[in-house]
């Protein structure tokens, strides 16, 4: 969690990606604290963020849900969601969507 929550204890994303010689090594970030509008990890070099639009991106508590927003990297993409992303927004809701559905089906 960046920056961290009692504390505000800054982390430096940018330094911590430098440092790291294993590719194979992904950063993750709630960036739920500084919200997007504060701090883009991915353009520090975070590979994957996590937001809770409960707290901060709803702004009157009326929404509850979450995001995860992955870098550039379909395999990423695929190892975390098991599904592969696509290449445009109205694709990626319908596919989305559609998974949402699925999951609806299997516990009916």
């Amino acid at each position: 969690e960046t920056p961290s929550n009692p504390l505000l204890k800054l982390i430096d994303i940018e330094k911590i990606r430098k440092s790291i010689n294993n590719q194979e090594i992904i950063i993750v970030c709630d960036n739920t604290f500084a919200s997007p509008y504060n701090q883009q990890p991915i353009n520090l070099g975070a590979d994957a963020i996590i937001h809770s639009s409960t707290k901060y991106l709803g702004g009157h508590s009326d929404i509850i849900g979450g995001a995860l927003i992955i870098n550039n990297n379909p395999s990423l993409a695929e190892k975390i969601l098991g599904w592969t992303p696509q290449t445009s927004l109205r694709d990626g809701v319908h596919s989305t969507l559609e998974w949402f559905k699925s999951k609806k089906e299997e516990t009916s």
